[in-house]
C-alpha cells in the first residue's frame, strides 16, 4: 500500500511538470506574438508619418514652384533685365549660364557637366553656407505642419511664341523660357522632395 502510494505522488508530480512546462511555452509563445504585433504596429505607424510628411513636402514643393512663376511673371512685367537679375553665381536663387541673355537673337547657353541642382562640390544651391534661394515656410493641412522651400529659376535663353517657327529673327515674338527647381524638406527632415518645371513666358 505504501509503495502505491508512492508511486501515485510520482505520477501527480510528474504531471504538474508537464503542465508548468506546457504553460510556460504558451506563455512564451504568446508573449513572441504579441511583440510582433506591437513591432508590426509600430512599423506601420512610421510609414504612414513617411508618408504624410513627403506629402507635405510635395505640398510645399508645389507651392514654391507657383512663387517662383509668380516672381519670373513680375520680372516680365517690370521689364527688368536678364542681366540685371540672372547670373553665374545664382544670387538669390536667380542663375544663368551663359552669355548674351538679354539679346533675343544671340542668347546661348553654357553647357554644365553637373547639373545645378545637383551640383553640391560647386555651387551648392542648397546648402547653408550659400543661401538657398527663396528660401520660405510654407503651411498645410491648416498650419498644423510646415516644410522648409528653397526655390531656384534658371533663365534658359529664348523662344519663338509660335513655336512652329524655328528661327529667331529681329520682328520675332518670343518668350522667354525657365527652369524653376523647389527643393523642399518636411519639419522633422523625414519627408524630402524636389520638383521641377518649365516656364514660358512672352518677352516685353
Amino acid at each position: 500500500m505504501p509503495a502505491r502510494c508512492v508511486k501515485c505522488r510520482a505520477r501527480v508530480s510528474q504531471q504538474r511538470g508537464a503542465t508548468l512546462l506546457i504553460a510556460m511555452i504558451m506563455v512564451l509563445v504568446l508573449t513572441l506574438i504579441a511583440l510582433t504585433a506591437i513591432d508590426s504596429s509600430s512599423k506601420q505607424t512610421r510609414m504612414v508619418s513617411n508618408s504624410r510628411d513627403r506629402i507635405v513636402a510635395l505640398q510645399a514643393a508645389e507651392m514654391g514652384l507657383v512663387e517662383a512663376e509668380t516672381l519670373v511673371e513680375t520680372i516680365e512685367i517690370k521689364g527688368e533685365s536678364i542681366g540685371t537679375n540672372f547670373s553665374s553665381v545664382c544670387d538669390n536663387g536667380l542663375c544663368f549660364f551663359g552669355s548674351n541673355g538679354d539679346n533675343k537673337q544671340t542668347c546661348a547657353l553654357t553647357p554644365k557637366t553637373t547639373p545645378v541642382w545637383l551640383d553640391s562640390a560647386g555651387l551648392d544651391v542648397w546648402g547653408d553656407n550659400n543661401p538657398p534661394r527663396y528660401m520660405s515656410k510654407r503651411f498645410t493641412n491648416n498650419q498644423k505642419e510646415a516644410a522648409d522651400v528653397k526655390t531656384i529659376v534658371e533663365f534658359r535663353c529664348y523662344r519663338p511664341a509660335d513655336i512652329d517657327k524655328g528661327t529667331i529673327v529681329a520682328a520675332t515674338p518670343v518668350q522667354r523660357m525657365y527652369r524653376i527647381t523647389a527643393l523642399a524638406t518636411a519639419e522633422n527632415g523625414r519627408g524630402r522632395v524636389m520638383v521641377q518645371s518649365t516656364y514660358a513666358v512672352n518677352a516685353f
